[in-house]
């Protein structure tokens, strides 16, 4: 499906293919492209997004997309009403997708820290931006754009069982959460790396069931036996620097992810 949208604007990005234009409730309406997701999860937005395929071309204020559609239902109001309209290639949006999913559930939003670092005291997890390095794994995945609804909502499965499996993972208060950062780093963004990551490889849309990894095993290396993500576990010395900081580069990561698999399977 080719279709063809005027008085849009390019956004001046890295990532170029990014249009906006403003439109009338009633021209949106009469676009009569199909819906991603049905499930309204942000009744007042006045953002509206609409994902494509392909910029097949792009001249003056014009642009011409495949397979064009809306992100989420539109919103309920006069025909006259005008909103923002956000135009995005779907190959780089489904790690956005998935963030603005999963965000909006209280059992994720409360753990994550909207600042640039949470403080000592804070019932945070992991900040924002941490979180979305996560989610950018997904934008690996090669499934329709049609499936989305469907991999999140088992993401969202997904995370409610491994926190009811693993309390230690969801919220706690700040003594509570105090103790367990003293003695493991299960809870921090590199675990949770490993979590989600886990999710993306088990994920099959034909089986769409994902099991929970196996985090009470016992692990052993060199004479030291407990937990994988214990702070004593001898295994994390090479990946600390002098200040106790982890050292991680894309390869190093994936290399101990695989070893962490072996490990809950």
């Amino acid at each position: 499906m080719l279709f063809s949208i005027q008085d849009v604007h390019r956004l001046q990005r890295t990532e170029s293919n990014v249009f906006y234009s403003i439109k009338s409730l009633y021209s949106l309406k009469y676009w009569d492209l199909p819906i991603l997701d049905t499930d309204i999860i942000d009744r007042k937005s006045d953002l509206i997004t609409v994902i494509y395929d392909q910029l097949y071309s792009h001249k003056l204020n014009e642009i011409q997309v495949t397979n064009p559609s809306f992100l989420h239902p539109l919103p309920s109001g006069e025909e006259s009403d005008e909103y923002l309209i956000l135009f995005v290639i779907s190959e780089y949006y489904l790690s956005d997708y998935v963030e603005r999913q999963i965000l909006s559930y209280d059992f994720i939003s409360r753990l994550i820290e909207k600042r640039d670092k949470p403080s000592s005291n804070s019932t945070k997890l992991m900040t924002l931006h941490s979180l979305q390095n996560i989610l950018k794994r997904f934008d690996d995945i090669q499934i329709e754009r049609v499936q989305w609804p469907e991999l999140v909502t088992d993401l969202i499965k997904y995370l409610k069982k491994l926190i009811e499996k693993y309390p230690n993972l969801g919220y706690l208060p700040v003594s509570k959460r105090k103790k367990i950062r003293k003695v493991s780093i299960s809870d921090t963004n590199i675990a949770w790396g490993f979590y989600v990551y886990f999710f993306i490889e088990e994920w099959n849309p034909t089986n769409r069931e994902v099991r929970i990894p196996d985090l009470s095993k016992c692990f052993t290396y060199e004479r030291w036996t407990g937990d994988f993500f214990d702070r004593d576990n001898p295994f994390w010395k090479p990946y600390l620097s002098a200040n106790g900081k982890f050292r991680f580069n894309d390869a190093s990561r994936d290399a101990v992810y695989q070893i962490w698999k072996e490990w809950v399977v």
